[in-house]
């Protein structure tokens, strides 16, 4: 019932992009947190009508298409998203900031 999340991920390990629609809820927003912490910017619609421009900007240019697949694995692991151990560190930063916020007032 969720948005991507594993699928997304590893779609984007096997170097394959994710297009997606920015969705107006957090359960409808994880492939686009991917691609926005990815910085691909443009592999996010906002509406229906930006759905279709964009993809087809993407689809038109088979070269830079090529080239993002390519590179786009390499981006990832370079990216906090796929490194485990920096992201469970700034994890348990947040959750320990949270929990201070919490106590202290």
């Amino acid at each position: 019932p969720f948005n991507g999340v594993t699928t997304s991920f590893e779609s984007i390990w096997m170097g394959v992009p994710i297009f997606c629609l920015e969705g107006d809820s957090a359960l409808a927003r994880c492939t686009y947190s991917i691609n926005k912490n990815l910085k691909m910017d443009d592999w996010i619609a906002q509406d229906e009508n930006d759905y279709l421009v964009k993809l087809e900007k993407i689809l038109s240019n088979k070269k830079e298409l090529l080239v993002i697949k390519k590179n786009l694995r390499e981006n990832a692991i370079k990216n906090n998203l796929f490194n485990s151990k920096k992201f469970t560190e700034n994890l348990a930063n947040i959750l320990n900031r949270t929990w201070k916020d919490f106590a202290a007032g």
